[in-house]
C-alpha cells in the first residue's frame, strides 16, 4: 500500500490521456466490469469526455441523471488507476442507488488502498462544493467497497434492492468533514 498519496494525482477528464484511458478501459473490461466504461465505449473516446464536460455543467442531463463531475486518478506513473464521480445533489433514483459518490479501482491497483484514497478525496471535494455528508452504496456482496466505505467513516444507513440489476444494495451516510486529514 503507498505510503505517499501526494504523489498520486486527481485530474479532470483529458484528451491527452486517450491512450492511457483506453488501457483503463481494457483492464476494466478484462476484469469483468464492463457497465463501469460502458458509456465511454458507446459514445468513443472524445464524446464521453464532452458528456462528461456538459454532466459537470448540467447540461443536457438524462435519465435521472444530476450535474456531475469526473476525475481520474493517475499514480506516480502516471497510469489512470480509478475514476471517481462526485454527484452535485441526489434524486430519488441517487438515494436508493449510486449517492453523492461512485469510483471504481482498476483491477491491477485493487487492494492496494486506491479506492479509500479515492473515496477521502471524493469526500474532500463534497466538502469544497458544500455538501455536509455523502450518500455512498454499493452492492451487498462488495466486500472491497465495504471495508473503503467503513474505513472513510461510513455509517451503516439502509438497505434496498437495486431498481436496475434487482440486487440487494448498502446505503451509507458520511461526513465530508476531516476529509483532509491524514491518520
Amino acid at each position: 500500500m503507498p505510503s505517499d498519496w501526494t504523489r498520486y494525482t486527481l485530474v479532470a477528464p483529458d484528451a491527452r490521456l486517450e491512450a492511457e484511458y483506453v488501457s483503463f478501459a481494457e483492464d476494466v473490461e478484462r476484469a469483468g466490469d464492463a457497465p463501469s466504461v460502458a458509456l465511454f465505449r458507446r459514445l468513443g473516446f472524445k464524446a464521453y469526455l464532452e458528456k462528461r464536460a456538459s454532466d459537470e455543467r448540467g447540461e443536457a442531463l438524462d435519465n435521472g441523471t444530476v450535474p456531475q463531475s469526473t476525475y481520474w486518478m493517475r499514480d506516480p506513473d502516471g497510469r489512470i488507476c480509478g475514476e471517481l464521480r462526485l454527484r452535485h445533489g441526489l434524486n430519488d433514483r441517487l438515494l436508493q442507488e449510486g449517492g453523492h459518490i461512485g469510483y471504481f479501482v482498476r483491477p491491477s491497483h485493487r487492494r492496494q488502498g486506491v479506492g479509500t484514497e479515492l473515496l477521502r478525496r471524493g469526500r474532500s471535494l463534497a466538502q469544497a462544493r458544500g455538501i455536509d455528508r455523502v450518500l455512498v452504496t454499493c452492492d451487498d456482496d462488495n466486500v472491497g467497497s465495504i471495508g473503503v466505505i467503513r474505513s472513510n467513516g461510513g455509517t451503516d444507513w439502509s438497505s434496498g434492492v437495486s431498481p436496475r440489476s434487482g440486487k440487494p444494495v448498502r446505503l451509507y451516510w458520511l461526513t465530508t468533514e476531516g476529509a483532509d486529514d491524514r491518520a
